[in-house]
């Protein structure tokens, strides 16, 4: 439907050669954030499984709401996974840990083979861990979302995201878990030794940093574009002739400077599309490829 030659892409090419066409951000940081190397995946796949068994059989799901209250748990219920949202898997992974006690009595009482999962010590530390990991990429999921944001803005966070695995990959070789602080706090109540963790998650967060750089611009390949951003201070050398006059014609007038640091940078460059239609047209076709996607990731109680 998206085809260059014959669908939508060529269609809207033929009346608009300028619009530029790009893959989703939102979508990209969600395809990079399903790496999960095997160990984990193992985890999750009967993580999902344990909270199939009892989210989706109706008296299943009544005889464990029934029991979270008689044990006055903070939630009665268990969330289910689906994978067309994606905050679900940070969801289900964090739900499923804070109701650990009350999910082990459920299958201990039901005579359910998951119950094995659930005293695994091992098993709990690699769960913490995914729920720790999948918070940190659900932040960031949300962080990219909303109104005033801009494909540059966009990619900064990303590329600081990046910045925190690579530090995160450092901190866990040298046996340092503070950036997981569920994690660590497990480690600690149970006296389990995460080195045994530390070759999974160093393995998880080089995979998710590959990952990254595969969907997204390097930090590198931003700086072409800094005289959009910073068009009163940043050097447009790299220009055509006719936008580097015009960008420093712009960058002489002290009443847009005024201007430029009280809106935002789609308003700005929107407000001087008449007197640079030039320099305003270049931008934007940056800035706005996309349109505003609007929140879909909701709570799933």
């Amino acid at each position: 439907m998206l085809g260059k030659k014959k669908g939508l892409k060529a269609k809207v090419h033929n009346v608009a050669p300028h619009i530029r066409f790009t893959h989703c951000i939102i979508h990209r940081e969600a395809l990079a954030c399903k790496a999960i190397v095997p160990e984990l995946k193992t985890v999750f796949d009967t993580a999902v499984k344990i909270v199939n068994y009892i989210k989706s059989r109706p008296l299943n799901a009544r005889l464990f709401a029934s029991l979270c209250k008689d044990m006055g748990s903070d939630h009665e219920a268990l969330l289910l996974h689906t994978e067309s949202r994606w905050l679900s898997r940070g969801k289900v992974s964090t739900r499923l840990y804070q109701l650990r006690d009350e999910v082990l009595l459920f299958l201990l009482e039901s005579g359910s083979e998951f119950s094995v999962f659930m005293t695994d010590s091992n098993w709990l530390g690699k769960l913490v861990y995914l729920s720790c990991i999948f918070d940190k990429l659900n932040e960031l999921n949300l962080s990219i979302q909303g109104p005033n944001t801009n494909t540059l803005s966009l990619f900064n966070k990303i590329n600081a995201f990046s910045k925190a695995l690579e530090r995160w990959i450092s901190r866990t070789e040298e046996g340092h878990m503070e950036m997981f602080p569920e994690l660590e706090e497990f480690g600690e109540e149970n006296e389990l030794c995460l080195d045994n963790l530390k070759a999974i998650i160093v393995n998880h967060l080089r995979n998710l940093l590959n990952h990254s750089k595969k969907y997204f611009l390097e930090e590198s390949d931003l700086e072409q574009y800094d005289w959009m951003r910073m068009p009163f201070t940043a050097p447009g050398n790299h220009l055509s002739s006719d936008l580097g006059e015009a960008l420093l014609e712009l960058s002489s007038d002290g009443t847009l400077r005024l201007k430029f640091g009280s809106t935002t940078l789609n308003e700005f460059w929107i407000s001087v599309s008449e007197e640079y239609s030039g320099l305003s047209k270049a931008v934007l076709n940056i800035l706005t490829p996309h349109q505003h996607i609007s929140r879909i990731n909701t709570d799933l109680d």
